[in-house]
């Protein structure tokens, strides 16, 4: 009697497992949240007529040709274009949040480019990314990527959720740079670049959706405790800098991102930097309490230190702009740097 219990508990317990470990791929739900809520399950996305296999030369997360069972992303919305001051978010599990514009998504032009839906299939899973990422269950990819420009991070996987929001710019206008910033500048290319490639991972002074990595402005930038040399090696192979047995951070090979690329998102970092100093310098000259000071400012990517004498007779031009602030200077300062170019002085005065 004791023995055929012992086998019925055991035979209980060993189905139980078999069909915990299966659930996460059985169990996969799509949450798709544009115009109305729906949630889609593997097997209903495997079903679909629309669903069909396709091969993906380079994928950017295997770096090899990948083949998928796939439906049309549009399809899948059920909408044939997005209001041009909205976007598609895509949500992961582990907090990545990519926001892709409709230009992306719905083309003005035939070029060629598509975005799918891979769904991963219950009776073969994709296999581990090279870093030993889990990509499944759902996963964003690219048909002829290259005719929009399409980059690294705009590749999301572990998929959740898709959803529409306002424009990124629209919801946090503190990215931007200021309007006297050269157009050629590598503050503004290293703005836009860091939307697309680091936001989806982290924040700026709070802006972003994503919870995956820290804050690159607050408490804290990263150009106020790496010197320029090190901060890039960071960004193109964070283990060559530290590593740790669970850390994230993949890196950025230069298919991804070019030395250039990565000098223009130092640049923007540094000026973020500038831009946080200054604002600070504004607030306690402007509460009046204090009436001059002299602080030790190490900046950014120049790698120098200067003292800054300010005092509160300079309050009006501190409003008005007539005292350039110190924010162009450090990003002139910075780019000099990273260009190789002399930089005479260092000051940020």
């Amino acid at each position: 009697m004791l023995m055929n219990i012992s086998r019925w508990l055991f035979r209980v317990v060993f189905c139980y497992s078999m069909l915990s470990n299966l659930s996460p791929i059985l169990g996969a739900e799509l949450v798709v949240d544009v115009g109305s809520r729906k949630t889609l399950t593997t097997e209903e996305l495997l079903s679909r007529p629309d669903v069909t296999s396709i091969e993906v030369p380079a994928d950017v997360v295997y770096k090899r040709t990948m083949t998928y069972r796939a439906v049309p992303l549009r399809a899948v919305l059920s909408v044939d274009h997005l209001p041009p001051d909205q976007e598609l978010q895509i949500k992961a599990t582990d907090g990545f949040v990519t926001n892709l514009p409709p230009k992306l998504i719905f083309p003005a032009t035939e070029k060629g480019v598509e975005p799918w839906l891979a769904i991963e299939p219950s009776d073969k899973p994709w296999p581990q990314a090279p870093t030993g990422a889990v990509i499944g269950p759902f996963y964003v990819v690219w048909s002829n990527p290259a005719a929009s420009a399409i980059l690294s991070e705009q590749w999301p996987y572990n998929v959740e959720s898709i959803g529409i929001v306002t424009e990124s710019a629209a919801r946090w206008p503190r990215l931007a740079v200021a309007e006297d910033v050269a157009a050629a500048s590598p503050v503004r290319s290293g703005q836009s670049l860091f939307v697309t490639q680091c936001l989806p991972c982290h924040r700026m002074s709070g802006a972003g959706d994503s919870t995956l990595g820290p804050d690159l402005n607050l408490p804290r930038n990263p150009t106020e405790y790496f010197q320029p040399r090190a901060l890039k090696a960071l960004i193109r192979d964070p283990a060559s800098v530290r590593a740790w047995p669970h850390m994230k951070m993949h890196g950025f090979d230069k298919e991804a991102l070019k030395d250039s690329d990565i000098d223009a998102i130092i640049a923007y970092l540094g000026y973020m930097t500038g831009r946080r100093h200054w604002e600070s310098l504004q607030a306690v000259l402007a509460d009046g309490k204090i009436r001059s000071f002299r602080t030790r400012s190490c900046e950014l990517a120049t790698g120098g230190c200067s003292t800054v004498l300010l005092s509160s007779s300079n309050k009006h031009a501190l409003s008005d702009g007539t005292i350039a602030p110190a924010r162009d200077r450090i990003h002139t300062a910075a780019t000099r740097r990273i260009s190789g170019a002399p930089n005479s002085h260092g000051r940020t005065v």
